[in-house]
């Protein structure tokens, strides 16, 4: 399996689509070295520090290529991750560590971002939202049409990773 990094230049976003940063709600940074906490949204940090330990490899890409590998069991199939799922809603990554635990995107990030940091891997999480889906299809339910990635930093320059 090949584990996808990708280095890119700052623009208006990753879509090229300026009109997404007009009226930025929050600033936009990319990821620095100082992105190895690990916060109130990991939950109990020793058994994500177990994990991270059995995790890390010689190279930084294959140590994530490892947390993808892991990841894998957590998350819950896409013919059982319906929007009413018990699964979605604010938990913690230590409550997501069990198999199938995890639903969609954020979910996942959100461990991969919290295994990555113990492994002492710069990361933080980029979320994205359609620009046509925020002009023209938000009905203001909660749901949203994007994706989450994990923006790390390797070898010294931000690179989204995504599986």
């Amino acid at each position: 399996m090949a584990l996808r990094l990708e280095v890119y230049r700052s623009t208006s976003n990753a879509m090229g689509d300026r009109s997404i940063i007009e009226t930025p709600v929050v600033p936009m940074r990319a990821v620095t070295e100082q992105d190895i906490r690990l916060d109130a949204t990991a939950g109990d940090v020793a058994p994500l520090q177990r994990i991270a330990e059995s995790l890390k490899r010689g190279r930084l890409e294959e140590t994530l290529l490892a947390i993808h590998q892991r990841l894998k069991s957590i998350c819950v199939p896409d013919s059982q991750a319906f929007w009413n799922s018990p699964l979605r809603g604010r938990r913690t990554s230590t409550d997501m560590l069990s198999p199938e635990t995890a639903w969609g995107c954020s979910a996942h990030v959100q461990v991969a971002c919290h295994l990555a940091r113990a492994c002492a891997i710069p990361a933080i999480l980029v979320k994205t939202l359609s620009v046509r889906w925020i002009q023209h299809e938000n009905r203001g339910d909660g749901r949203g049409n994007g994706h989450v990635y994990v923006e790390v930093l390797a070898h010294g320059k931000p690179c989204l990773w995504d599986w």
